[in-house]
């Protein structure tokens, strides 16, 4: 899944999507820091100039177990001058 943000977040204060939904308003993050994912790519501008992925795994022929670990990487920065 994907989100988009105004700073850079570091790793240990996105904890992943907290539910599943396919709504296209997306859901929040596990923490409280106001993230949404989505499950398209929101895109990054001046505004939300950093983007992330976020993944999990889970063997073939499973479902998805309640507690999946989500990785979760910066995957976009938009170009700003400081």
């Amino acid at each position: 899944m994907y989100a988009s943000t105004g700073t850079s977040i570091s790793g240990s204060s996105l904890r992943g999507p907290a539910n599943y939904s396919g709504d296209d308003s997306g859901v929040v993050d596990q923490a409280t820091n106001g993230v949404r994912w989505y499950y398209f790519f929101p895109g990054i501008n001046g505004s939300n100039s950093v983007g992330y992925m976020a993944v999990r795994r889970r063997n073939a022929g499973e479902s998805w177990p309640q507690t999946a670990v989500w990785k979760i990487s910066q995957m976009a920065q938009y170009p700003v001058s400081e």
